[in-house]
C-alpha cells in the first residue's frame, strides 16, 4: 500500500566537505517537515557532512563515517572499495574498456582524467542496488550517482542534477551509456552548465531546467560570527581561497600569481582552505617560489565563514566549475571577489561592479589583485555591492519539489 507522503531517494557519490554536498544539505533543509519521506544513499559512504544531515533524512548505507574522502585514510578506504568492486563479475573489465575508449577517438581525454572517470564507473558498477523501490529518485551529482540512479534504483520518477561544465569535466556520452534517458528532469545549476550539457545532449532540451544552488543564508551569517580566523595569523593584507586542492580549482595558477605579487615587493597572506590530491605538488611549488610564509595551506575547515568575514579579498582561480557556491558565500559575507572566467561566474559577479573577472593567466590575476590591494575604497564598494546583491531565484527548487510530488 502506497504511503501518503512520497518517498524520495537522493543519491550522492560521497558526503565530503565540497560545494555540491553542501548545496544538497541546504536544499534538504528547505523541504517542509512531513512533505516527503527523505532518504540518502552515498556510493562511497564517508564524509564530514554526514553529521550535518537534517534528522528527518534516513541514510540507507549500513555504515557511514566522517572520514574525509580527500584524506589519506579516505583515499585508502576508496581504494579498498574499488578493489572489492573490481572483484565483482565483469566490473573491472568494463572499467578498463571505458578507460581505453576515453583515450581514443576525436577528443581523447588525458591519461589521468580518463583513469579517474573509469574508476568512477567502477564505483557505480560495484555498488549494490537499494533493497526497496521509491516514488522518486534524485541523482544529485553527475557521474557515478547518475549512472547508479539510472541503472540500479527503482523509482516511478527520476531527476538528475548537473553541477559542472559537462565536456570540460571529462564526461562523454559513451561513459553515460544512455543514463539520462531514464530521467524525467535534468536540473543544471547555471545557464552555462545547461548549455554545456545540451551541447552533448541536444535531444533533452525539453526536460532540462535551471535549478540554482540553495545558499543557506541564515546559517552562513550565524557561523561567520562564531570565531576569529586570520587575525591570529596575519595583520596585513588577507587573501582567501576555499576549495579542494585539485587541478580544476587552479591553485597552481594562484601560487604563480602570488609569486608575481611577492616579486613586486607586496606583503600579503594568501590562505587556501581545502584538502586534496594536489597538496604535495602545491607545497613544492610554494617552496620553490619562496612563499612559505605568504601562501598557506592549513587544510579544510568545518566552519570557513569567519575566514571570509576577516578576508580583504576572495580569489577564485578555478579552471572550470558549474556555479561556484563558495563565490556566492563570499559575496554574502561582503568579500570583494577576483575570479577567473570559469563556468557560471558571470551570473554571480558583475565585472567592475561587485568584483573583477580576469582572463585565465597568472599575470592578469596578479595585476587584478594588486589593483585592489592599492584601492581600499574600490574594494569596500565591491564588497558592499556583493553583499547587497539579490540571492539567486529559488523557483528551481520549487519546481523540483512539484516534480517529486508528481
Amino acid at each position: 500500500m502506497k504511503r501518503d507522503r512520497p518517498s524520495v531517494l537522493f543519491v550522492m557519490t560521497t558526503m565530503g566537505r565540497a560545494g555540491a554536498e553542501r548545496a544538497l544539505l541546504n536544499l534538504l533543509e528547505t523541504f517542509p517537515e512531513g512533505e516527503f519521506d527523505l532518504f540518502l544513499f552515498a556510493l562511497f559512504p564517508h564524509g564530514e557532512l554526514f553529521q550535518e544531515l537534517p534528522r528527518r533524512v534516513t541514510v540507507l548505507n549500513r555504515k557511514v563515517s566522517g572520514v574525509s574522502p580527500l584524506s589519506w585514510h579516505g583515499r585508502f578506504l576508496l581504494g579498498a572499495q574499488l578493489l572489492r568492486a573490481a572483484c565483482r563479475s565483469g566490473a573491472l573489465r568494463r572499467a578498463l574498456g571505458f578507460y581505453a575508449s576515453l583515450r581514443r577517438g576525436a577528443h581523447p581525454l588525458p591519461r589521468g582524467t580518463a583513469l579517474e572517470k573509469a574508476m568512477r564507473r567502477l564505483l557505480a558498477d560495484g555498488a549494490l542496488p537499494p533493497g526497496r523501490a521509491f516514488d522518486c529518485a534524485v541523482a544529485y551529482l553527475e557521474g557515478p550517482a547518475t549512472w547508479y540512479t539510472a541503472e540500479k534504483v527503482r523509482a516511478s520518477r527520476k531527476a538528475a542534477f548537473v553541477h559542472v561544465e559537462y565536456g570540460k569535466a571529462g564526461y562523454r556520452r559513451a561513459l553515460d551509456e544512455g543514463a539520462y534517458g531514464s530521467f524525467g528532469r535534468v536540473y543544471c545549476v547555471s545557464r552555462e552548465v545547461r548549455e554545456s550539457f545540451l551541447h552533448a545532449y541536444p535531444e533533452y532540451a525539453g526536460k532540462t531546467e535551471l535549478c540554482y544552488n540553495t545558499l543557506g543564508r541564515a546559517r552562513i551569517l550565524r557561523l561567520a560570527r562564531e570565531e576569529e580566523a586570520f587575525p591570529a595569523l596575519w595583520s596585513g593584507f588577507r587573501i582567501l581561497t576555499v576549495g579542494r586542492l585539485h587541478p580544476m580549482k587552479g591553485c597552481d595558477i594562484a601560487v604563480e600569481a602570488a609569486r608575481l605579487l611577492r616579486e613586486q615587493g607586496r606583503r600579503f597572506c594568501w590562505v587556501v582552505l581545502g584538502e586534496g590530491p594536489e597538496r604535495a605538488r602545491l607545497t613544492r611549488q610554494i617552496r620553490r617560489s619562496g612563499l612559505q610564509d605568504m601562501f598557506l595551506l592549513p587544510g579544510a575547515r568545518q566552519n570557513p565563514y569567519p575566514w571570509f568575514r576577516a578576508a580583504d579579498l576572495y580569489v577564485c582561480a578555478s579552471r572550470y566549475e558549474g556555479k561556484s557556491l563558495v563565490v556566492e558565500e563570499a559575496q554574502l559575507l561582503g568579500c570583494p571577489v577576483v575570479t577567473l572566467p570559469c563556468t557560471g561566474v558571470e551570473e554571480q559577479v558583475e565585472d567592475g561592479v561587485s568584483g573583477l573577472i580576469v582572463s585565465g593567466s597568472a599575470p592578469e590575476l596578479a595585476a587584478a589583485i594588486a589593483s585592489l590591494m592599492d584601492d581600499a575604497q574600490r574594494r569596500a564598494a565591491f564588497g558592499r555591492r556583493a553583499a547587497e546583491k539579490p540571492l539567486p531565484p529559488d523557483e528551481g527548487s520549487d519546481r523540483l519539489r512539484a516534480f517529486l510530488k508528481g
